[in-house]
């Protein structure tokens, strides 16, 4: 699974205890880290998600979410999303980029086209569309390891205009010590629309007395 292939790495770089940041599906890989290895995590945040088991299941609602359609659109079996994407790639990533920003005239053509490419990368966007598709096997792990409560302090991030508060709401019934933050007049791309407000955020957090 990603989170063991990323404590592999941490372990072959010789790091640890780490402060673990994840956002969207990279929260997803992080709460999983922090869960088997508790003990290797000083820190913890996630960022603009929620989890599968508490709580991302509601978001596949497209007529409450109508902006999350693509949740259950990515599991299309026989590789569907795929060839629907497939060489238009650029048409896709800047509808979701532009539709979840804050400022959707924000992101520049050039930064664009660098995620477009390399989402065109050999195998890249079967690979990223993965990830969805296991949202119910990574709910039913999600729940076996919430029955014990991650230590380690926990910060959660959410945007204004984006995620809110999900993961503040679900949080507390996975860690013991958690804090909430949300970031005004931003989309669902904190580090790139609001670096300095999470710059901040993060390291007054890395820095807290245990």
């Amino acid at each position: 699974m990603a989170a063991e292939d990323v404590h592999q790495l941490v372990q072959q770089l010789g790091l640890g205890p780490v402060n673990l940041v994840g956002h969207d599906v990279g929260t997803m890989v992080a709460y999983a880290y922090a869960a088997a290895y508790p003990a290797e995590i000083r820190r913890l945040v996630m960022m603009e998600s929620a989890l599968p088991g508490f709580g991302l299941e509601e978001l596949y609602d497209a007529n409450t979410y109508p902006r999350m359609w693509h949740l259950g659109w990515s599991e299309a079996p026989n590789g569907l999303a795929e060839a629907l994407i497939t060489g238009r790639e650029m048409m896709f990533v800047s509808h979701f980029i532009r539709q979840q920003t804050y400022d959707p005239t924000g992101p520049d053509e050039e930064g664009l086209e660098e995620y477009a490419g390399r989402l065109a990368a050999p195998g890249a966007l079967r690979c990223g569309l993965e990830y969805f598709r296991s949202h119910k096997i990574d709910a039913e792990h999600n729940k076996q390891s919430a029955r014990i409560k991650l230590p380690m302090p926990v910060l959660t991030v959410g945007a204004s205009l984006s995620f809110k508060d999900i993961l503040a709401a679900q949080t507390p019934s996975l860690a013991q010590r958690v804090r909430s933050v949300r970031i005004d007049d931003c989309g669902h791309y904190l580090a790139e629309e609001r670096p300095d407000e999470l710059t901040r955020e993060l390291l007054a957090f890395f820095g807290e007395a245990p």
